[in-house]
């Protein structure tokens, strides 16, 4: 067994798994999305915020994507700077 920290296979999959369970996917409202630096923000339905990056957005809706728009959105359960989570997925919502 040669891996970097001495981490196993059944290790590696046991924390997969711990990061998947961490994941929820919920509809949010577009807060704030500056596209020249990549990043935005959205309001979750319990009002708070999670940041989100430019390569999480689905890519056919980078350039058309608004502050105010709905959003389908996969969150990860951990702090990104000021937020105390980050979208992973973010994708318009489609009635």
């Amino acid at each position: 067994m040669h891996r970097a920290a001495g981490l196993c296979k059944d290790d590696e999959v046991t924390r997969a798994v711990r990061r998947r369970e961490r994941r929820l996917v919920e509809r949010a409202t577009v807060y704030r999305w500056n596209i020249r630096n990549g990043t935005g923000a959205l309001t979750r339905p319990d009002g708070s915020l999670a940041w989100f990056h430019l390569s999480t957005v689905n890519q056919g809706d980078v350039l058309t994507l608004a502050e105010g728009d709905q959003v389908d959105v996969e969150i990860e359960n951990v702090p990104q700077g000021e937020y105390e989570c980050r979208a992973i997925s973010v994708r318009r919502h489609i009635e």
